[in-house]
């Protein structure tokens, strides 16, 4: 699960990224986990284009669905923000896991 990344969420988790999505959970075994992403990262881009909210990784990544099809795995290359460093995701989607932001 995610949210809007704030100004004072920003503060308060002492990170250097001005936008992004934050990353409030991550479920088991679903692509996020595999891919090593973890509470509280800030995900700041999507296949190396800006992610400024929710709406934005959402239109990115409807796209990217648009343009996979609904019925096919694909890849994405997510940059976060973990503790002021800055890290790569690489994450498989399959058809089930399709819906961005859940």
């Amino acid at each position: 699960t995610a949210r809007d990344y704030t100004p004072a969420l920003r503060r308060a988790l002492g990170l250097a990224a001005d936008k992004g999505v934050l990353v409030l959970g991550v479920q088991e075994s679903s692509a996020a986990a595999e891919g090593g992403l973890e509470p509280d990262d800030c995900i700041i881009e999507l296949n190396e284009q800006p992610v400024a909210d929710m709406t934005a990784f959402r239109a990115r990544h409807a796209a990217l669905l648009a343009a996979n099809g609904a019925d096919k795995e694909y890849q994405v290359l997510l940059t976060v923000e973990r503790k002021r460093l800055r890290k790569y995701a690489l994450l498989t989607i399959t058809p089930r896991e399709a819906e961005p932001g859940e």
